[in-house]
């Protein structure tokens, strides 16, 4: 009798444990299907930025103003958009934001300037302070601007709402679903599901 007893529960447990697994499985690969999407219009908007930039950089400023009606069309339309652009220039001054009155900043000694400044081409995404919203540590991506020799010539900045972030990731309805986060890989929460208990 012992031995039926425990032969049921050790099944009950690999039913669960099946169970929990085909349903966090299930919310990664939404999350997986879903992130991209939500950070299309931020990766378009920061490819106005650098579009911008660059046309200004060799003086042509018919088609800086049509990137930068462009990019704030964008952010105008809402929904999945950044919430803030900017631009530093190789000194890491903000030259440029799409947030009219923001105050003068300088982000040279922050870690994703930095990384460009030294090289690396690829996206940087964090929990930074951004200047022009106010020094409110938000989400931001950052890519490098590359001159005409393929040299660093600034950074584009996008703060993104993690709120926003966070809805496009699947949604805990009770205490049984998966707590769905993004981490950084240092540990640090970027965004977290709706409804989810992460510390």
């Amino acid at each position: 009798i012992w031995a039926l007893g425990i032969d049921l529960a050790r099944r009950e447990e690999q039913v669960r444990l099946a169970e929990a697994e085909r349903v966090t499985l299930a919310a990664i690969r939404a999350a997986r299907d879903t992130l991209p999407r939500q950070l299309a219009s931020t990766d378009r908007a920061l490819s106005h930025a650098q579009a911008r930039a660059v046309a200004l950089a060799r003086g042509d400023r018919r088609e800086a103003d049509t990137q930068e009606q462009a990019l704030l069309a964008l952010l105008r339309r809402g929904g999945d958009a950044p919430r803030v652009v900017a631009q530093a220039d190789t000194q890491g001054q903000v030259v440029w934001t799409s947030q009219p009155g923001a105050p003068p900043a300088w982000v040279g000694n922050t870690e994703y300037f930095l990384l460009h400044r030294y090289g690396r081409i690829a996206l940087v995404i964090g929990r930074y302070p951004l200047p022009a919203l106010g020094g409110q540590i938000v989400p931001v991506m950052t890519f490098p601007i590359l001159g005409s020799q393929g040299g660093f010539a600034g950074v584009v900045m996008a703060g993104l709402d993690a709120g926003r972030l966070g809805q496009a990731l699947p949604a805990a309805t009770d205490r049984t679903d998966p707590q769905i986060g993004l981490f950084l890989p240092d540990g640090t929460l970027l965004a977290r599901g709706r409804n989810a208990r992460l510390s």
